[in-house]
């Protein structure tokens, strides 16, 4: 005689032996027990999870001669069949090899007849995803009202690719993975039960691999034990799956902790040549890093390996910090989805741990060299503010020796809005214009493309203000932009725009800096007047009065009307001023 699988010898056969679905098991229990089933029932879930054994129980529990609590009697001539699968009224079917309408026609013309032998006529259609648009449609009526003595139980391990109008008209009831602490016991249970020796280690390592589906565990399970016999390992079960062995974990440790990429990359080619797969390894050393993580935070928690106890990984990992791990995983898991399409799973896998490498290798220079980057700026900091305070006091004297009236004049043009923030960086012009060539603003203007790419992101429009503009000067707290025209300032010194910008500066350079835009013509006076103020203050303003008191009042005039660029002066034959404006 055959031997039969585990997962079959062991699928649940009541309520109560179906594993980690309490809540769902309850609702159906108590739904038998009270004679309140509906016509339409739809599992989902993973795999292995009991769907499709719940299924089977509930049809036995519907058409039971002899409950007990709910529970299936299991000794009935209507359980009995279903257990056996010979029971016609218990209509099972695989809609992955039955998809067609013609299928789907066919058995709901078959639900029309009264059951013979049992009270209900119970369809099980698993993996119903599978049907067909048309299947769908045509199963569409009869789902929504079958006749009395009808019950409907859909499976599927991909609700997203049901139909709407489907999930409507049935009792969804969702399975979740089994945790391990439950497989770990229901495989002790079997194992007891088929006289199997296994040890703890082994057990809880399979529980790992079965990823919360209770069918794999046990199908894993007799693969070891037609592999090691009846006294079960954990190596054992790491030679039938392919995963490393401990040892190799300490030596692959020892790798990282010493930063030798040679001896990493060698113990890479010693484990493909025994036969290990590439994008199991990288998913394996995730792990390993992970129980890692929970073993430091959390020493006494039973989730992580029993290898983290030995005395020989005390000392590694007690000098082993925990930002190096996380460093670790996430270098690692950046190289997932890259492995499942990778050409060359072997050089993905060892260029995933030279970056590692260097990754963990970053955080001695960048501290040393953030240290000394503090402290400079500190410095410059503290020279700023000196600056500022001096400058404080000369706008003070300047505005004291300023005329207190202004002769008004009819042609005067209305206040430009590039005007504010203009003045709104004035006082500290000087800051602006020594920073233009700082250290700061050439390596502040280095990344400014990304600050570009997060603004595109977050805003084409304003990206496409935002490239005709230049940053000109860099400050602690500030960066100044100009273009060279007013209504890309304007635009850009808008309060949601402006916003928008501090938010991705913050992102890049990690420190708030606050925006000005204004115009190339306005920085080139602003700059010139700082150096001519620096040189000759009082000469270049006397100077400047003394030409301006000596052209007309309606030369002044068209002077402030249209600008310098606009107007062009000449003179006539006999000396005196025409007027002539371009």
């Amino acid at each position: 005689m055959a031997q039969t699988a585990l997962y079959r010898k062991w699928r649940p056969q009541n309520f109560a032996t179906i594993v980690g679905q309490k809540a769902i098991v309850t609702t159906l229990k108590n739904a038998v027990r009270e004679d309140r089933t509906t016509h339409a029932y739809l599992f989902s879930g993973p795999r292995g999870t009991g769907k499709t054994s719940t299924a089977r129980i509930f049809a036995k529990g519907v058409n039971c001669t002899d409950l007990q609590d709910g529970e299936p009697c299991n000794r009935c001539r209507a359980c009995q069949n279903i257990t056996q699968g010979t029971e016609l009224d218990v209509i099972e079917i695989d809609a992955a090899s039955q998809t067609g309408v013609d299928n789907i026609r066919d058995l709901t013309e078959q639900l029309y007849f009264v059951p013979l032998e049992v009270r209900k006529k119970v369809v099980i259609i698993d993996e119903v995803h599978m049907l067909s648009a048309s299947s769908f449609n045509a199963l569409l009526k009869t789902l929504e009202e079958p006749p009395d003595h009808v019950i409907f139980i859909l499976a599927t391990t991909e609700m997203h690719k049901i139909l709407p109008t489907i999930i409507s008209r049935c009792q969804r009831f969702e399975f979740k993975r089994i945790s391990i602490g439950e497989q770990i016991d229901h495989l002790r249970y079997v194992c007891e039960q088929e006289q199997i020796g296994i040890t703890e280690d082994a057990l809880h390592y399979l529980a790992r691999l079965s990823d919360g589906g209770m069918r794999d565990a046990l199908s894993l399970l007799d693969q070891t034990i037609a592999f090691a016999g009846r006294n079960i390992t954990v190596d054992d079960l790491i030679s039938v799956t392919g995963g490393l062995q401990f040892d190799q974990y300490g030596l692959f440790f020892d790798a990282v902790v010493a930063r030798d990429v040679s001896r990493m990359l060698e113990l890479v080619g010693i484990w493909l040549e025994q036969g290990k797969n590439a994008g199991q390894t990288l998913h394996n050393l995730i792990e390993f890093w992970r129980d890692m993580l929970v073993y430091k935070l959390l020493p006494k928690s039973n989730r992580t390996q029993g290898m983290f106890a030995a005395e020989s990984w005390q000392a590694k990992i007690n000098e082993f910090a925990v930002e190096r791990i996380y460093q670790s995983l996430h270098v690692l898991s950046e190289f997932i989805s890259e492995m499942k399409f990778a050409a060359h799973p072997q050089s993905v896998l060892e260029l995933a741990l030279i970056k590692m490498c260097a990754a963990n290798e970053a955080p001695s220079a960048s501290a040393a060299a953030s240290s000394d980057e503090v402290k400079l700026l500190q410095q410059k900091v503290h020279q700023l503010e000196i600056q500022v305070q001096q400058l404080g006091k000369e706008l003070k004297n300047a505005q004291s020796q300023a005329p207190t009236s202004k002769p008004f004049l009819r042609s005067e043009p209305p206040v430009q809005t590039t005007v504010a923030p203009l003045m709104s960086v004035d006082g500290r012009r000087q800051q602006f214009v020594e920073a233009e060539h700082s250290q700061m603003t050439k390596k502040y203007r280095l990344d400014w493309p990304r600050v570009m790419n997060a603004v595109k992101e977050a805003s084409v429009p304003l990206h496409a203000w935002l490239k005709e503009g230049k940053p000109i000067s860099f400050l602690e707290d500030a960066v100044l932009v100009v273009f060279n025209t007013p209504i890309h300032c304007e635009t850009t010194n808008k309060p949601h725009n402006k916003a928008l910008l501090e938010e991705k500066l913050i992102e890049i350079y990690g420190h708030p800096l606050k925006v000005t835009a204004i115009q190339q013509s306005e920085w080139n006076k602003f700059a010139m007047s700082d150096q001519t103020d620096v040189a000759e203050p009082l000469q270049m303003v006397a100077e400047a009065i003394d030409e301006k008191d000596k052209q007309p009042t309606w030369v002044r005039e068209a002077l402030n009307m249209f600008g310098e660029t606009l107007v062009e002066i000449k003179h006539d034959d006999k000396g005196d001023l025409s007027n002539e404006q371009h």
